[in-house]
């Protein structure tokens, strides 16, 4: 009996080749970008409205669950909820009512941080947990001129994560 030998390597085309790698480069990206996060979208006024409506409304539980987990306040790194908790509790206590026109007025720049506290913390607190999307809002409230800087995230929540103020008035900042 004479054995017969198979020859089962692929036979090479000169087309199949770059067919399949360029088939296999497409599945690959596709699949990466589709396992990326996608980046939050800008802040957009119904979102600042959400905040303004939780602020006159005195619903700082709701202030609380829209605080990102590091949070600033003035020239200070609030990390612990119970911090974050005690602001906004002791903001509407005070009776903290914001008027009309609260609008996204800048986005977070590299600088943005000298608007809060000119510090190597809050500089710190800035580039490591504010997202560059994020956006500085003026409100203009019954206590005076609040700072806040807040973004979108995950849910269709805004996250706030910082309020500075009251500035530029008898004992705040300039």
């Amino acid at each position: 009996m004479e054995t017969q030998t198979i020859d089962l390597r692929l036979h090479r085309q000169p087309f199949v080749a770059p067919v399949i790698r360029a088939a296999f480069l497409v599945t690959l990206a596709a699949a990466l970008l589709a396992s990326c996060a996608t980046p939050p979208e800008p802040l957009k006024s119904d979102a600042v409205h959400s905040i303004t409506a939780a602020i006159n409304g005195g619903d700082a539980a709701r202030l609380v669950s829209m605080s990102a987990s590091s949070f600033a306040f003035d020239g200070e790194v609030l990390d612990r909820a119970e911090d974050i908790a005690a602001l906004w509790n002791g903001l509407v206590k005070a009776g903290l009512h914001v008027g009309t026109g609260a609008i996204p007025d800048a986005a977070v720049t590299a600088d943005s941080y000298r608007q809060f506290a000119n510090g190597a913390m809050t500089k710190w607190f800035f580039s490591r947990h504010v997202p560059a999307r994020a956006r500085i809002i003026t409100l203009t409230t019954n206590l005076g001129r609040f700072l806040l800087v807040a973004g979108t995230g995950k849910t269709p929540e805004p996250v706030i994560y910082g309020i500075a103020g009251p500035i530029g008035t008898a004992g705040g900042k300039g």
